[in-house]
């Protein structure tokens, strides 16, 4: 791997240990016997490394694992393929209020306009009661995800049963910055073929900061079990399966 200076020198050089040492996973810990865990996935990293890709291809292998149902006051671009189900504003409000929401934003819709987006916890933890939850998410999403308070949730959905959700993260990247600043630049090309070089070296711009960013958040947060370079797909996937397997594995 290239390795460069500052943080994401840092993530190059911790992806490398991390695949030398892929036995070590602080998700995986042993818990007591008589608490059930419900496997919760994670899958998150900067725009356009493909994670998303790699997603789809372990749902299509694995049938235990299942994305969770987001709500929204309006059709928008999901872009990772999760189901949405359409809420009237006030319903959405009333589930936002009652913290039933482990995640809620507003992007703009189709329309133009401002839309409202919610991951009910609920449907969380029904997609991992099926197998396992997987969410593919970006990082300030992620960052929503592992900071929620989710003991009120499993409280409620599970009431006769002790249960924890057992989190297996995995932060897909590429081997340098410029890697995924040359990707994304690729792609925006593909997607508007008559826009110029100028125009996309202006959307580039902020995305450069917001993945040196989230790189150096996923460091300094200590939140993810694994770092997946994604160089080779068919090899990554690969790697993606090992990872996915700690959902229901304990190697202690």
């Amino acid at each position: 791997l290239q390795v460069l200076p500052g943080c994401f020198g840092v993530a190059s050089r911790a992806a490398q240990e991390a695949q030398e040492h892929r036995g070590s996973l602080k998700a995986s810990r042993p818990t007591t016997p008589a608490v059930k865990q419900l496997p919760l996935f994670l899958v998150s990293g900067p725009r356009g490394v493909g994670k998303s890709t790699l997603s789809r291809r372990l749902l299509a292998g694995d049938s235990r694992f299942q994305q969770p149902e987001w709500v929204a006051t309006a059709e928008c671009d999901s872009g990772n393929g999760a189901r949405r189900t359409i809420l009237d504003a006030a319903d959405f409000d009333i589930l936002r209020d009652s913290g039933g929401l482990a995640v809620a934003f507003s992007p703009y819709g189709e329309d133009g306009e401002r839309v409202d987006i919610g991951l009910p916890a609920m449907s969380v933890i029904a997609a991992a009661k099926q197998g396992a939850c997987l969410l593919d998410v970006d990082p300030p999403t992620a960052r929503a995800v592992m900071s929620y308070d989710w003991s009120r949730a499993l409280a409620a959905a599970c009431q006769d049963e002790d249960v924890e959700l057992r989190l297996v993260s995995v932060w897909v990247s590429l081997g340098s910055l410029e890697a995924i600043i040359e990707r994304n630049r690729r792609r925006m090309h593909a997607c508007a073929p008559d826009s110029g070089a100028a125009a996309v070296e202006r959307q580039l711009a902020p995305l450069r900061s917001q993945a040196s960013d989230d790189c150096e958040w996923m460091l300094t947060s200590g939140c993810f079990d694994f770092i997946l370079i994604n160089e080779h797909e068919d090899e990554a996937v690969k790697e993606l399966e090992s990872d996915a397997a700690y959902c229901f594995t304990d190697p202690f």
